[in-house]
């Protein structure tokens, strides 16, 4: 700091000016500090309405997620209650793919060649024989016999209950009806699924209910079916049915030295068999993709889509005809629609034995 004589100091107060230290120490005006403050109080009115709006800016964004969270809890909601109204109708959530219904057939397949081999060891007998006939063409043509049975107890379409006849209709749950004690005949009633089934087909075909409500119906019965106390001893009664139809048919193509107490039980091999077709065929009702196990008697198969297992006579490099269906070919319906009638897709070749045209 410059240090002033009395001399300048009194020289500087007769001319009237200061030193630039004592200037620039001045103090600052009012308009100054006015100037500053209002500048000031604007900064502060800024960020407090910029505070205000991010706030604002902040809530709603809360309600957003409020209004979200409310949305999701009640489609969760109404995802329980589907899943629910699923279980109480017996749909299936997750329904077959074509690799799992490919594998159930090729052990229905392999469980029909094991219950021949063991129980039915002598095959059919085969009256006529042409040169070149398979050897083990009697063994195919009781293979092919097994299947027809299986077919017929499990998945013709002409049936109701389950898609195949019901042994419960013929025997347990068919009632025995008198006229309240008359000596005039007995008739035989449907079961009470039975007759809305019948009722609910005949209003499809008059056009009052359509094939989807229709096919509800049927994926219900698969539950309840599942809860009916017979439920668990159908395929044995299948079982039974189709042992004494072969012991009928084929009684004497037996081996001898079987015991006849044996024949007259129905072979374990026999029930787990039927097992596995009825199995299938719960899938398939409750499946709403169509699927069909191509075993019926009157369809057409061209030897040239189909596994040759055996020969009556006749050479594959010659003209031939499909002689016998032993094991019957799969079809899935439509990807779309699921129905077979919009087109179908094969999943499994049919095994057949051919003979000359």
């Amino acid at each position: 700091m410059e240090i002033l004589s009395p001399e300048t100091r009194l020289r500087h107060s007769a001319t009237g000016t200061e030193p630039l230290s004592n200037q620039l120490e001045k103090p600052p005006t009012a308009s100054e500090i006015s100037l500053e403050k209002a500048e000031k109080n604007t900064k502060m009115d800024l960020l407090q309405e910029a505070l205000e709006e991010t706030q604002r800016r902040l809530k709603e964004e809360e309600r957003k997620v409020v209004t979200l969270q409310n949305q999701i809890a009640e489609k969760d909601q109404q995802v329980s209650n589907y899943k629910r109204m699923i279980v109480r109708s017996g749909r299936r959530e997750d329904g077959p793919n074509d690799a799992q219904i490919i594998e159930l057939f090729v052990k229905l397949k392999s469980d029909i060649v094991s219950f021949c081999i063991e129980c039915l060891p002598a095959g059919i007998q085969v009256r006529c024989r042409f040169e070149g006939a398979s050897p083990e063409i009697g063994d195919l043509f009781m293979r092919a016999e097994v299947a027809n049975q299986l077919y017929l107890g499990f998945f013709q379409p002409s049936t109701v209950l389950f898609g195949h006849k019901d042994a419960m209709n013929n025997a347990a749950f068919r009632e025995r009806q008198d006229d309240g004690g008359s000596n005039g005949p007995a008739e035989f009633m449907l079961s009470p699924y039975q007759s809305i089934e019948r009722t609910f087909i005949l209003a499809e075909r008059s056009g009052i209910m359509t094939e989807d409500e229709v096919k509800d119906w049927r994926i219900m019965t698969v539950s309840l079916a599942r809860k009916a106390p017979k439920h668990a001893r159908y395929h044995i009664a299948q079982a039974d049915d189709m042992w004494r139809t072969v012991l009928q048919q084929y009684s004497a193509h037996f081996v001898s030295g079987r015991k006849r107490s044996h024949l007259n039980q129905t072979p374990q091999e026999l029930i787990e068999l039927c097992k596995t077709a009825y199995n299938i065929a719960l899938i398939f009702r409750s499946s709403r993709i169509e699927y069909r196990w191509m075993q019926m008697p009157d369809v057409e198969v061209s030897p040239h889509d189909a596994e040759v297992l055996g020969t009556t006579g006749a050479l594959q490099s010659e003209p031939h005809r499909v002689e016998r269906i032993i094991f019957g070919g799969v079809i899935r319906g439509n990807r779309n629609s699921g129905k077979i009638k919009d087109g179908s897709t094969p999943l499994l070749k049919a095994g057949v034995v051919i003979g000359f045209l």
